[in-house]
């Protein structure tokens, strides 16, 4: 449920009450040293329920990645919306032509969250996450 990026963004898949009793701190680790350091100050999740049908909109996603060959890639796409949005993930074939990721082997979808694992160099390219609801769609 939870995916932490190199940005140090936290995302919180599937976000319910209980989630924002808790409150979130930040740990980092230095490369080097390997000495940890904690926040000093905690943040903390605002979770409203929604009571009537919205159309999903995407909240948070990244415009370039890169990631060495033979690594592992998380790109995430996180999106607001009642009744809650599915995901899809296409890769852009051509200027108006979107082919849809076959999830499998290399290619996992966590929620939102895209996982590319051994990235290849054809594995370059535009990926697009659309979201969509019984009420609307975002890409």
């Amino acid at each position: 449920r939870f995916s932490i990026f190199q940005t140090g963004e936290l995302h919180i898949r599937r976000v319910d009450h209980a989630d924002g009793l808790q409150k979130y701190r930040c740990e980092t680790r230095h490369r080097l040293t390997g000495e940890t350091v904690l926040s000093t100050t905690t943040g903390r999740l605002l979770v409203a329920e929604s009571f009537r049908d919205v159309p999903p909109r995407i909240t948070d996603h990244k415009r370039l990645l890169k990631v060495p060959e033979g690594e592992t890639l998380e790109a995430p796409c996180a999106s607001q919306g009642f009744p809650i949005p599915t995901y899809e993930w296409y890769k852009k074939e051509s200027r108006d032509r979107l082919q849809p990721l076959q999830i499998g082997n290399r290619f996992l979808q966590l929620d939102g969250t895209l996982v590319l694992r051994d990235a290849r160099v054809e594995d370059s390219g535009h990926y697009v996450c659309k979201v969509q609801n019984s009420v609307g769609s975002d890409t």
